[in-house]
């Protein structure tokens, strides 16, 4: 005999009354990573893909536009290279990313991205992958801010919590 599930393979999980959905994947911690003191606690958790990518998408209106910041904080890899994520954001170039820029774990860094819903159907992707040239296929994602897209924003600040209880 053989057991084979009836619904779907992964399913996805819904966040903030359905404004977010993280979809094909389920692996994440709530104290991957140990950021200084003054750092927003949203980088001590973390989502990964194990060997796939991380997606995401949030519930917009049709056509707008955003501005939204992904957040890392890295607390195993130990040098710049080993974890190297690229990037996709709906209406947005696609950025790389290291977790590890500096070369010191447990750092916080954010990356900006001007969004729009291209496709205009209601939902902004947002999306992380390992690039080509990445040592480690997982990838990892500690925090998204999704902001008006004529937000001022310092980076220090939003490392330091001072913008996530307006996104």
């Amino acid at each position: 005999f053989a057991v084979v599930p009836t619904g779907p393979r992964i399913p996805r999980q819904v966040f903030l009354g359905g404004r977010l959905e993280r979809l094909d994947g389920l692996a994440g911690c709530s104290s991957w990573a140990t950021p200084p003191e003054d750092a927003d606690p949203a980088f001590r958790g973390a989502a990964w893909g194990v060997n796939r990518p991380l997606k995401y998408r949030a519930r917009v209106d049709p056509g707008s536009s955003h501005l939204v910041i992904l957040g890392l904080c890295e607390p195993y890899k130990t040098q710049p290279g080993l974890r190297t994520l690229v990037f996709r954001v709906e209406g947005s170039g696609d950025a790389i990313a290291d977790p590890v820029r500096d070369g010191k774990t447990n750092i916080p860094y954010v990356y900006r991205f001007a969004a729009c819903d291209i496709d205009n159907n209601g939902w902004l992707d947002i999306e992380v992958h390992a690039s080509m040239s990445s040592p480690d296929p997982n990838v990892i994602l500690n925090a998204i801010w999704m902001l008006a897209n004529d937000t001022a924003i310092d980076d220090d600040a939003v490392i330091r919590g001072g913008l996530t209880a307006g996104a």
